[in-house]
Parts: C-alpha cells; structure tokens; sequence
C-alpha cells in the first residue's frame, strides 16, 4: 500500500529492499560497461551507495567513483536492527553502526567523499542536537563540512523566456 511502509510503520525488510536496489543500480552499470565518476545517492534508501563502493563493490572500477550523498531530512535515517541488516547482507561496517542496529544514512554520511543538503541553512542546522537526531555529532566531525545547495534553479540562467536552448521560449 506505500513505498515503504505503511501507516503502522515501514516494512521490515526495507533494509534488503534498498540494499537490493543499491546493488542493481551498481551491477547494471557495471553489467552495460558504464563506469560513472560520481555516484550521487539521496537520502537513506540511497546511501549505501557511498557504504558499498568504499567497501569495495565497485572493485574493477579505477579510479572509483566519487561518491556524494544529498541529505533532505535527517529524521529519516533507515534504522534496522541488525538482524534486519544481516538479512540484507550489509558489511561489517563501523560507519553503518548504530546503537545496537545500523542506520543506512549514517553509514552513508561517514563513507561519502561529500555530504549535502538542500539549503545552506539545513547544512548548520543538522549539526546541532536538536536536528540531527542523533547523528549531529558525526556531522559535525566530517571534513570536508556539510554544503548545502539550496534547491531549485538559477533563474537568470535557465529562463523559459530567453532561453536559447528551447525550441520555443514561453512565460506563464
């Protein structure tokens, strides 16, 4: 009935359905010949992506690929237990610990080369306690810091009205 859950909760195999999804993505690049520089991964369901190919998934790749992991709510973490994480086959990995389960997002804040967010503002704010639910002080230890990229496009730029690159500019 939902993505990822449903109204009593998230499902309790989420962590083997994006750890799924994760490989896929990086064994279908791997499979159609295509080694990408950067991998950008979004949130929790993303962020093994920065987990998998700094622990060695992305093996053959040389270099391997950059990895970048956008934030845009830091309340939702994909906390598992660690039987759930066992299940989905996850690595034995420090950055994915939590408590006594793991959670995706902190596995993959600590293994990307950079770490998101969708505004300047949210960068500093997931820093403090009060936002980070938990995972503030790990955020605060990253080097490079946390850049937030504020959403949306530069409309000066990509102007609908004067934009070369449309086969017919508009406005509302």
């Amino acid at each position: 009935p939902g993505l990822y859950g449903t109204a009593d909760g998230d499902y309790p195999d989420n962590a083997l359905r994006f750890a799924t999804l994760v490989r896929g993505a990086l064994g279908a690049a791997r499979e159609l010949d295509w080694r990408p520089e950067v991998i950008h991964a979004h949130d929790w369901q993303a962020a093994l992506a920065p987990v998998f190919v700094r622990g060695g998934l992305a093996d053959g790749w040389v270099p391997a690929p950059a990895t970048v992991l956008t934030v845009h709510n830091m309340a939702y973490q994909g906390s598992f237990t660690s039987i759930a994480a066992a299940a989905a086959g996850l690595p034995d990995s420090e950055a994915l610990i939590q408590g006594t389960g793991v959670s995706l997002l902190k596995g993959g804040i600590l293994s990307a080369d950079r770490v998101t967010t969708v505004s300047p503002r949210y960068a500093r704010e997931i820093g403090m306690p009060r936002f980070g639910f938990g995972l503030d002080r790990w955020i605060a230890t990253l080097d490079p810091l946390v850049e937030g990229i504020l959403n949306g496009i530069d409309t000066d730029i990509w102007n609908p009205e004067s934009d070369p690159y449309l086969a017919e500019n508009y406005d509302l």
